[in-house]
């Protein structure tokens, strides 16, 4: 996918990227967030633990869970392993 179609911009601080616009990128975006958030219930697990288990702070976690930022590659591997998340759960449901 161009950047131009999704106008990424990289925060290299945290890795991660911002997406603005819309397009696949946000769709897998917002279904991710998504994930997050059921899968942490699911578990009974609060912000605070979910950040401490990933090392991150609890303001990261939450612009993540909500969809604000999308982490980086090695943060987002973290966070499937940790939550149990995989392709399937980020496909489009019919």
């Amino acid at each position: 996918m161009s950047v131009s179609r999704c106008n990424a911009i990289t925060h290299s601080k945290h890795q991660s990227v911002h997406l603005t616009k819309g397009g696949f990128a946000t769709t897998i975006h917002h279904r991710f967030s998504k994930e997050i958030f059921h899968s942490r219930i699911k578990l009974g697990m609060t912000q605070e633990q979910a950040a401490e288990a990933l090392s991150i702070s609890v303001r990261w976690f939450q612009y993540i869970e909500s969809g604000k930022r999308m982490p980086g590659a090695v943060l987002t591997l973290q966070i499937i392993a940790l939550f149990g998340i995989n392709g399937e759960d980020l496909r489009e449901k019919k």
